[in-house]
């Protein structure tokens, strides 16, 4: 096609192709020296490349790559991320690219034993680029001046939903028929992430000459053939002469881990030793630090499988362990000549490890190298690692499982900015402006303390918050927020708040700033001046300024794609309750609910069909009735007035919009493809809802029409979507002025 122009490369006798359009031509270079450096290394590391010639073609499907005969296939959205991604761009196509051998010319059974091509793929593939670029390297080459932003490392990015399928207990096989992993997240972490563990396990075990050698092996036998996982085991074990069927059965056939710990590290000087003593009396008395030292330390195997492995020593600041102690329970106890060590095997899985070691220990780790498949390898550690973090502007993207450290506490500190991204059933925080101090653990803990403005309210707050994720169980979630306001709001009120809450979630979702798709809540709050006093009131009205609430709350979102959905439905319901306590004059009860749905057009009207509708009602009502607890206003509600119009007890809301394409599958790509504009929409929308207060309806039945903008915008090509919203409106039948909202993602 004339639309193409084609990047060429040579890998030996080998002739590498990538066609592409003018627009990608970068990542067709970057594709085309990709595939020689893998294409030559696997030649060496299993044999020949089969063909004269390979081709990498750009192509449109719902994932990032796909092999063919001679051929991979790379998504669109990969040839259009921003080119200081190209690390991660050489990892896909190494990938891609090693199914040559594993799949292509040794065929697999990729419906009931995916490990068996897709497990090779991504650990050769990844041990390709620990060649090249060094171990856990950043996958975004960031600007000079701009590396301060978070990057994305490559063992995080190759674990972290490893770690979340384990979060989530929904650990299974690594080798099974696929419909049993129920959804696409487990398959990939137990066959792609789990299963390169597996081959690096097996490695380890073999040592890499003898592994590479094997793999040589089981390539020339059955090129042109089928490979089955009972075939490399029944191969593993001829070439190694030993069994491997406990290893097959826990690692391959089985789900469980391992999780070793080091509990506990008792450091002595020794007072008689085998080991010369660094510093003879001829030389003057021993330096602090200098030994020789006893060192003791109690390791906990916690998990389902003792998997034989390695403690590290480490004497110095470096990064490296210089002395490596086998640790192999089915061999215990142990005498160990240099050092001299013992390991013997305590109650409950506990393995004591006595050595003596020239000069006192600066940390000391059991699987220092993370060869194993571990639940928990934060706790590999005597001194618990941690990765600090300061930086210039700290936003929501600090605390995400893609730019944190996987297996180590994270603690970020820096100048804040904030802003949610969707409602809570207790209150919703506001932008903030200030410093904050964090601390995040993937998949367990996600939390901080901060100091900060509120251009909303006006006033400054000191606040904490956290959440536990899988506790006390897997899908549990439990977490709080606690503000004090250091002065008072543009009211001149001071605005306290906590909540405390417990969730259990049916359903996650893949958005990285959406809660759950669908999930149940308990919680407990303190709410002061929860809402803005009102513009319009009634005779005995109380606006419940202080309120002590205990409450339940249900969620289900199946708007679909959840960014910009073409159909589905979402539906809240809460009901909440407050006691006379802690400062509270009266009780009170409240409940309210929402459901929305979009549908497209039907087929066959035309330019009607490209266009979607969506619907929504609303209702609220609260005892005793004087009690000003909803507001009808707002960015997401009856969007021709705002908040401190009507506030009630009791509201009712009714909205219909209709969202039209005005300009779809845009490429307007901005500052290196990081921000892309992909659809542009508007709405016409109408809204109709009134409240009451205390038995009286707070004017007639209100009305608002308006029109809204909605741009589609893509992150970093496929990392992310969101919906960027501009609404006008006005109520028609009131004298109120116009009002004008800018929000993220749909009103409802």
């Amino acid at each position: 096609s004339a639309c193409f122009q084609e990047v060429t490369g040579e890998a030996g006798p080998v002739h590498v192709r990538c066609p592409a359009p003018p627009e990608h031509e970068y990542y067709a270079r970057v594709a085309v020296q990709s595939a020689c450096t893998a294409i030559n290394a696997y030649s060496q590391w299993f044999g020949p490349y089969l063909y004269p010639e390979f081709t990498i073609v750009e192509s449109y499907f719902g994932w990032n790559g796909n092999e063919c005969g001679g051929m991979i296939m790379i998504d669109h959205r990969i040839f259009g991320m921003p080119h200081l991604a190209w690390r991660y761009f050489d990892g896909l196509v190494a990938h891609e690219t090693c199914h040559q051998w594993w799949y292509n010319a040794v065929g697999t059974n990729g419906y009931a034993e995916t490990w068996m091509d897709e497990g090779l793929a991504t650990y050769f593939s990844y041990h390709l680029m620990q060649i090249k670029y060094g171990k856990n390297d950043p996958l975004l080459e960031l600007p000079k001046g701009l590396d301060w932003l978070p990057n994305i490392h490559r063992d995080t990015f190759t674990f972290y939903g490893l770690y979340g399928t384990l979060g989530r207990g929904d650990a299974c096989p690594t080798v099974q028929d696929m419909p049993k992993y129920s959804h696409l997240v487990n398959l990939l972490s137990m066959t792609y992430d789990r299963g390169s563990k597996v081959l690096g396990m097996i490695e380890d075990r073999m040592g890499e000459p003898a592994f590479f050698a094997f793999m040589a092996t089981v390539y020339g036998k059955y090129q042109y053939g089928m490979l089955r996982v009972a075939d490399f085991q029944r191969e593993l074990e001829a070439f190694t002469h030993s069994s491997w069927d406990e290893f097959f059965r826990h690692w391959v056939y089985g789900a469980g881990m391992t999780d070793w710990c080091v509990e506990k590290v008792h450091v002595e000087r020794s007072p008689l030793s085998l080991l010369p003593d660094p510093a003879p009396a001829s030389r003057g008395p021993r330096e602090r630090g200098q030994g020789p030292y006893r060192v003791t330390v109690i390791l906990h195997q916690k998990a389902q499988y003792n998997e034989a492995t390695v403690l590290g020593i480490r004497l110095d600041h470096s990064d490296d362990y210089q002395i490596r102690l086998p640790i192999e329970p089915e061999a215990l106890p142990m005498r160990i000549d240099h050092p001299p060590a013992v390991v013997t095997l305590l109650e409950d899985n506990h393995f004591q490890v006595e050595v003596e070691l020239p000069c006192k220990p600066t940390q000391i780790a059991v699987d220092p190298d993370q060869v194993l498949l571990d639940c928990n390898p934060a706790n590999n550690y005597w001194k618990t690692p941690i990765r600090w973090r300061l930086t210039p502007l700290y936003t929501q993207l600090e605390e995400t499982d893609l730019t944190t450290d996987y297996d180590r506490w994270n603690v970020i500190l820096g100048p804040w900015i904030y802003g949610a991204s969707y409602d809570d059933p207790w209150f919703t925080r506001s932008a903030r402006l200030g410093l904050r101090a964090g601390l995040y653990r993937t998949q367990d803990f996600n939390g901080g303390a901060y100091l900060a403005f509120r251009p909303d309210e006006r006033d400054l707050v000191a606040g904490t918050d956290g959440l536990w994720d899988h506790w006390p169980w897997p899908h549990t979630q439990v977490g709080f927020v606690a503000e004090r306001g250091l002065t008072h709001d543009w009211h001149g009120f001071p605005e306290d708040r906590g909540v405390l809450f417990g969730r259990y979630v049916f359903q996650y979702g893949s958005s990285l700033y959406l809660p759950p798709m669908k999930y149940v809540e308990v919680f407990t709050a303190l709410l002061e001046h929860n809402l803005e006093p009102a513009a319009m009131t009634v005779p005995g009205a109380d606006p419940f300024n202080h309120q002590s609430l205990a409450g339940v709350h249900y969620h289900v979102d199946y708007l679909t794609p959840y960014w910009d959905p073409e159909g589905g439905f979402k539906f809240d319901a809460t009901y909440s309750s407050g006691l006379p306590i802690l400062g509270e004059r009266e009780g009170l009860n409240r409940v309210d609910s929402q459901f929305s749905i979009v549908k497209k057009v039907p087929d066959g009207l035309g330019f009607l069909s490209e266009t979607r509708v969506a619907a929504r009602i609303y209702g609220a009502a609260g005892l005793p009735d004087k009690g000003q607890f909803y507001t009808l206003g707002g960015s997401t509600l009856f969007r021709g007035f705002d908040p401190t119009d009507r506030e009630g007890n009791a509201m009712w809301l009714g909205s219909l919009e209709w969202r039209v394409p005005v300009v779809r599958g845009l490429e307007c790509d901005y500052v290196d493809h990081t921000v892309g504009l992909r659809n542009v929409y508007v709405a016409a929308f109408y809204d109709v809802g009134q409240a009451f207060l205390n038995g009286h309806s707070l004017g007639e039945v209100n009305h608002a029409l308006g029109a809204g903008l909605r741009m589609d915008v893509a992150w970093f090509s496929f990392v992310e979507r969101t919906i960027l919203r501009l609404d006008v409106a006005k109520a028609i039948n009131t004298n109120s002025p116009w009002q004008i909202w800018v929000g993220v993602g749909a009103p409802f």
